[in-house]
């Protein structure tokens, strides 16, 4: 919960401001520098069990809380799948034929969670383009799986040893990788380490475009017939007034609700990071609210 609340997601910049402590109040979640630094700042308190707002220019960090502890980081973990994904040279006009065996069952799953999936059929025909678009605006973890099997890493660990890989050379040093979709809690990362895979893709074009669709249509065929698919972005802060240029939701019940993105707010580009937020309201929240108090005292 925010010491400050912002009411709406439609709040208009203008009318947002923080609140100025009277005598200067400190609270855990605040680094004791920081408060230093900002002696007027009353700072946020989170539900969030770990979270990062750093400077996207610069590199420095200017908020932080546990931002070393290692959690479960659900859905985020299809940024890196993307990425592995993008770093293949794809080809984008390619068909991708789906397969049952790319389903998700609710059984096999944690807590019984209903993951997202889009409603493809056995044999259904996709250009690679829509797949993984779709696959990032709506976090379907079929269509993962059914990217994942286009790859010369086919649908095995090596697809995921890429991932850790590419993980280690982002000196990402306590990520680690189990599957590609974020439905298994062994995925897991810290905020310092999310921030560095956040910087690594915000110049991939095909990621960053896919992740700013609110919503996104397209064709598949399947016996010859057309049939149109709708899905729409996880994303609520994409109808906020920040100006969101790459942001990535999750939510596992070991994870709690996150979200890794970049945001920018009056000609500041912070990169935000929340794990283990207690709801879908307070992850929204509270990465405006860290995003608002970083441009005010940063």
């Amino acid at each position: 919960m925010l010491l400050f609340f912002l009411t709406s997601l439609f709040i208009p910049t203008s009318m947002v401001r923080l609140p100025v402590a009277q005598p200067m109040a400190i609270n855990e979640a605040i680094n004791l520098n920081q408060v230093q630094q900002f002696p007027k700042s009353l700072g946020i308190e989170l539900t969030a069990k770990s979270a990062l707002v750093m400077d996207a220019d610069s590199g420095k960090i200017v908020f932080q809380k546990n931002i070393d502890q290692s959690l479960p980081i659900a859905s985020l973990t299809k940024l890196m799948t993307a990425l592995v994904f993008l770093n293949t040279n794809p080809d984008w006009q390619k068909i991708a034929v789906y397969s049952t065996q790319d389903n998700v069952s609710v059984q096999n799953q944690p807590s019984g969670l209903d993951p997202s999936q889009i409603a493809f059929r056995d044999g259904e025909q996709i250009k690679i383009s829509d797949l993984f678009t779709a696959a990032l605006v709506k976090s379907a973890n079929n269509a993962i799986n059914t990217l994942v099997r286009q790859t010369q890493f086919c649908c095995g660990n090596s697809f995921v040893g890429q991932m850790n890989k590419i993980a280690q050379s982002l000196n990402m040093k306590q990520t680690s990788f189990t599957e590609s979709t974020g439905l298994s809690s062994e995925n897991v990362s810290t905020a310092r380490d999310l921030s560095q895979l956040i910087l690594a893709i915000k110049d991939k074009k095909e990621i960053v475009d896919a992740l700013n669709h609110k919503t996104y249509t397209f064709h598949t065929v399947l016996n010859k017939q057309s049939i149109i698919h709708r899905v729409n972005n996880t994303n609520k802060l994409l109808d906020s007034f920040l100006q969101t240029k790459i942001a990535k939701t999750g939510y596992l019940n070991e994870a709690g609700y996150c979200y890794a993105g970049l945001v920018s707010y009056q000609k500041n580009n912070f990169v935000v990071i929340i794990l283990g937020a207690n709801s879908e309201k307070d992850r929204q929240q509270e990465v405006k609210g860290l995003t608002v108090w970083a441009a005010e005292n940063h």
